[in-house]
């Protein structure tokens, strides 16, 4: 059994994706639905996770009503503006009131995009992410090396709420492994019990263009040192994957290689219990 924990759809004829014309992106310049994920609607998958492209809650609402769809147990993280504390419950009610809203369970500011380090130290963000843990959702952080330290900060300053790492912070993979830096933010990030962690995203974040198991190993395995399994979810990052490898199987099967098993927990458990993923009725 496998929950996937994160991936994404896009329709291009709904939503303009600017981001997607660059022309490194252009295997996955192209809508892609739930039929178009490899096993996506077979036995492959108990469960799955539908993460945010854009930010917009437009988009978040399509998300919640393909999810509500589904025969398979989905969810959603999604993306409403942090930044408006003052309006935040009227933007979370208009979307859990579409169809399907009730399958919301995080919100992702797309902080890796913003223009200055430090966005998670602005009081009106703190302001919302403490909305959030009254309302029973997470914060998920797609960040890089500039905005771990505000991590940090923003789960000691709002302890109450549940914090979910995407990539493992996109720390830069090289065959040299893991820098200081990175090793001493998942260590300290492990010791706020609040938080888990995506093993995703890996393979697209190689600097070289065959990803192998050896290069990669160490930064899983210094993230379950800390974290456990427990802590750990699976993720495909479908489709923006399709840029590391043509073959779905290569991440999946590469993860239970480095763990040494197809672990419960790392590809189901903890993902069921972080999303209160359940079956459909």
């Amino acid at each position: 059994m496998t929950v996937d924990a994160h991936l994404h759809l896009w329709d291009r004829d709904l939503f303009a994706h600017d981001w997607l014309a660059q022309p490194a992106l252009k295997k996955i310049n192209r809508s892609f639905g739930l039929p178009d994920q490899p096993g996506g609607t077979g036995s492959e998958l108990t469960g799955r996770v539908l993460v945010q492209a854009l930010p917009d809650p437009q988009e978040t609402e399509w998300l919640c009503g393909i999810a509500d769809a589904s025969p398979v147990p989905t969810v959603v993280t999604g993306w409403v503006d942090l930044r408006r504390p003052d309006s935040l419950d009227a933007m979370l009610d208009r979307v859990l009131a579409a169809p399907g809203g009730g399958r919301l369970r995080a919100i992702r500011p797309m902080v890796q995009n913003e223009a200055d380090p430090g966005w998670f130290d602005q009081a009106p963000v703190r302001a919302s992410a403490s909305i959030l843990a009254e309302r029973g959702l997470a914060v998920e952080f797609l960040v890089r090396e500039r905005d771990w330290a505000s991590c940090l900060r923003l789960i000691d300053a709002v302890p109450q709420g549940q914090y979910v790492l995407d990539h493992l912070g996109k720390p830069a993979v090289t065959a040299s492994g893991p820098s200081a830096g990175w090793r001493s933010f998942v260590t300290d990030l492990s010791r706020r019990e609040q938080t888990v962690v995506k093993l995703s995203g890996l393979l697209t974040e190689c600097l070289f263009s065959d990803p192998t198991e050896s290069v990669i190993a160490p930064y899983v395995l210094h993230a379950l040192e800390e974290f456990s399994p427990r802590r750990a979810m699976y993720g495909s990052d479908w489709p923006v994957s399709v840029l590391a490898t043509d073959d779905p199987s290569l991440w999946p099967s590469m993860l239970a290689d480095i763990v040494g098993a197809h672990d419960p927990d790392l590809f189901t458990n903890t993902a069921r219990r972080v999303y209160t993923l359940e079956e459909n009725p």
